[in-house]
């Protein structure tokens, strides 16, 4: 049964509790949409994800989402849609938005891979590790990729930290007393 996001209003419906999304709907949705019916946001959804993690007590009249969300696009009341990376970037600016958000996250997963490095300490794999838990729900959002990555990046401070700090923390080293030389003396 090939059924529209605008259906789920009926009667039937209203049991229902899960819904799953269907991305290559709200995709063509989008498509459809930007820019014959609405103009492209531009910059608001990467900026969105960059401020994302700002807490509302340090900027209280924070953003609180897109112009145009993606609920509008498909007529979603009372719930969220989410349209993957592709989609927002497609609502950001078109094809070349896709073509560069797309270039971004792989430029910064190949920099994130050479945290798993078997040259690497165990500290790294383990931040590599946290990092990929973003990495897989930017494919979901990319608005949430910020705010994912804070542990991530906390866990790489404090790492740049304890290792600045390890020479300091070493206890003081002891000098020898000179080893009495067998050679006899010098003439």
């Amino acid at each position: 049964m090939n059924r529209d996001y605008d259906d789920f209003g009926r009667k039937e419906d209203e049991e229902r509790t899960f819904y799953v999304d269907y991305n290559l709907y709200v995709i063509s949705r989008i498509v459809d949409t930007f820019p014959r019916k609405h103009d492209y946001l531009g910059m608001e959804i990467p900026i969105l994800a960059i401020i994302r993690p700002v807490p509302r007590a340090l900027w209280p009249n924070k953003p609180e989402g897109m112009s145009y969300p993606i609920e509008d696009v498909v007529n979603a009341d009372g719930w969220t849609v989410a349209a993957t990376f592709i989609g927002e970037a497609y609502m950001s600016g078109g094809f070349l938005a896709v073509f560069l958000i797309g270039c971004s996250l792989g430029a910064l997963s190949a920099g994130w891979n050479m945290l798993a490095s078997p040259r690497n300490s165990e500290f790294g794999v383990l931040i590599y590790a946290s990092g990929f838990f973003a990495a897989a729900i930017a494919m979901r959002s990319v608005l949430v990729l910020t705010t994912a990555l804070l542990p991530s990046i906390a866990g790489i401070v404090a790492g740049y930290l304890l290792i600045r700090k390890l020479p300091q923390m070493r206890p003081p080293r002891r000098d020898l007393a000179p080893v009495p030389s067998t050679a006899g003396p010098k003439a």
